[in-house]
């Protein structure tokens, strides 16, 4: 199963507005002048955002104009005055969830190579072999084997991509004349 990092979601133009009252670093609820154009909870917002010690936190909850928070969720919790920015600004967190999750999502598939590779090994061991009878097709040590009369044969090295998802399409493919 694969465990993917949270996303949070934006708002359209990244909406600003300031704090109302000074905060200190471990406060979580944070009163701001509007919620107008933000996103439903959970969200991220940065505070400070224009100081190179800006901080990320990550909204909870929000009613009216009142947000609670996790503090530091980038950056280092900390006091800021009344009157600080606080925006739904696209963030390194943002950025960084996205691209773990797409190397996730895409670990151990076959690339469009290896793929294509596999289908012309096919394809010729079938043109060659078509009175042998084929049990199965699998990829092992970075090869496509195909099992003929009881025996595994390799037929062509795999630059990249051996899974069971891999194996399962190997498994689902009927040659002709085989």
């Amino acid at each position: 199963m694969i465990i993917l990092v949270p996303m949070y979601p934006g708002a359209v133009n990244s909406p600003e507005t300031f704090i109302t009252n000074m905060i200190d670093a471990s406060q979580t609820v944070i009163t701001v002048q509007s919620l107008t154009g933000w996103p439903p909870a959970p969200f991220l917002v940065v505070l400070g955002g224009g100081f190179s010690n800006a901080e990320t936190i990550l909204v909870l909850e929000k009613t009216s104009n009142t947000l609670t928070v996790q503090r530091g969720y980038q950056g280092i919790a900390q006091a800021w005055p009344q009157g600080t920015t606080a925006a739904v600004n696209f963030t390194e967190a943002h950025y960084r969830a996205l691209v773990d999750n797409i190397n996730a999502l895409n670990a151990g598939k076959l690339d469009a190579t290896a793929l294509a590779t596999i289908l012309q090994a096919l394809q010729d061991h079938a043109d060659k072999t078509a009175e042998d009878e084929v049990h199965g097709f699998k990829i092992e040590d970075g090869a496509l084997h195909v099992k003929i009369d009881g025996e595994w044969v390799e037929i062509a090295k795999i630059k990249r991509g051996t899974n069971a998802l891999g194996n399962a399409f190997l498994g689902s493919i009927r040659l002709g004349g085989i």
